[in-house]
């Protein structure tokens, strides 16, 4: 098959249009809500920080799945979420201002001699600089590897992923679980969890589905990829959404119901903080909004195929995400003067999501100029165009 050009296409034009829409929103939001309340500058850069970060990596590792289970269905819409995952690359750029004042992002996280071997500056540098090292890493691979599959005359390019994608994909899940421990974790240094690299994952792979989503039904509606996408890959998106939004809640009550169950006072605070003071309006919405509404949404099989319900899911779901990282991260910032539920505080962390957002599909649209819509010559293309469900 000839490669597909969507530099200058519609589909692109959309992309850039909704980029400019979330950064020139997300710069609006972020600058009122900091310059009413300076305290939301920190908790606001970190959610955002780690809303995009984790998107961006986690649609590598969409890419890298698909491979490791050699899946046919996703092999048309594959190239979206590694246009996407292009972002990753740059991972450090945006976690640079955390590592360079670490000690006012994580506030007394030294001040526990037991935890110091762990916990101490120059360690914690090493580890984030290698998240990102093996994030660039893997885009360079399996993206690289997928792309040069377009040009070539085998399918050595695509062989090559069947074999790293497992090492790849366990690597996602190592450095995925030991960021969320570095980055969000360590603003409760007493509390432990050892299933909230688990959490942090589910809602991030949720959130992807999302965005994978929204861009396959906007493809879909400007046409460029017609006789390669069609309701059936829609479908089975809207299918993984549906399952691993069962599986964030279960992931999310299970870590719940064992502190509750225990009741040891060096786990118990950390909810004790996030129900009360106004931030269990937070809990109950993400609750509601990542679980109660997606379920009702997408439990029956002909809406999946809806593009208005999908849609309405979609954006639920990334909504949800940003209540649940806000109130995972925001109420740990009580030593900033954030010791109620903060709305300023809420909006700033709302505009820095979107402007890093904006940069991300920025660039998504930019890949666009560079490589094949489609991965055009994967051996399981023709699978996936004549797919369904």
């Amino acid at each position: 098959m000839n490669p597909v050009n969507l530099s200058g296409s519609a589909f692109q034009g959309n992309v850039n249009k909704a980029a400019m829409l979330c950064i020139g929103t997300g710069v609006v939001l972020a600058i009122a809500g900091m310059a009413l309340n300076q305290s939301a500058i920190i908790p606001a850069y970190l959610v955002g920080a780690m809303y995009v970060v984790g998107i961006s990596v986690t649609a590598l590792f969409f890419s890298a799945l698909q491979f490791l289970v050699r899946a046919g269905w996703s092999a048309s819409l594959r190239r979206i979420p590694e246009m996407m995952g292009w972002f990753a690359q740059f991972a450090i750029v945006i976690l640079l201002p955390i590592l360079i004042f670490r000690n006012t992002f994580f506030h007394g996280i030294e001040d526990i001699p037991s935890k110091a071997p762990y916990t101490n500056t120059p360690f914690f540098i090493v580890r984030v600089i290698g998240y990102c090292l093996f994030w660039f890493w893997m885009h360079r691979y399996i993206v690289g590897n997928s792309i040069k599959q377009d040009d070539a005359t085998d399918y050595a390019p695509t062989v090559k992923n069947y074999k790293r994608s497992a090492p790849f994909v366990l690597g996602y899940a190592l450095t995925i679980t030991f960021a969320a421990f570095d980055l969000m974790m360590a603003l409760e240094p007493h509390w432990f969890s050892t299933i909230f690299g688990l959490y942090y994952f589910a809602g991030n792979f949720v959130s992807t589905l999302s965005v994978i989503a929204l861009l396959v039904m906007s493809v879909m509606n400007s046409g460029e990829l017609k006789g390669f996408i069609n309701k059936e890959h829609m479908h089975d998106l809207g299918k993984l959404m549906f399952a691993f939004t069962i599986f964030w809640t279960y992931i999310h009550f299970s870590q719940y119901f064992l502190i509750w169950y225990s009741n040891l006072p060096e786990e118990t605070f950390y909810y004790i903080d996030r129900t009360k003071d106004g931030w269990e309006i937070m809990g109950w919405s993400s609750l509601v909004l990542h679980f109660i509404v997606p379920f009702a949404l997408l439990l029956r099989q002909d809406v999946k195929r809806n593009q208005t319900v999908l849609k309405a899911a979609a954006f639920i779901l990334l909504f949800a995400h940003f209540i649940d990282l806000s109130w995972i991260i925001i109420p740990g910032y009580r030593h900033h003067g954030i010791h109620h539920f903060d709305v300023l505080a809420l909006v700033a962390a709302g505009g820095m999501v979107l402007l890093f957002m904006g940069i991300l599909l920025f660039f998504t649209a930019k890949r666009m100029n560079i490589v094949s819509g489609v991965a055009n010559n994967d051996p399981y293309i023709g699978e996936s165009v004549e797919y369904f469900s």
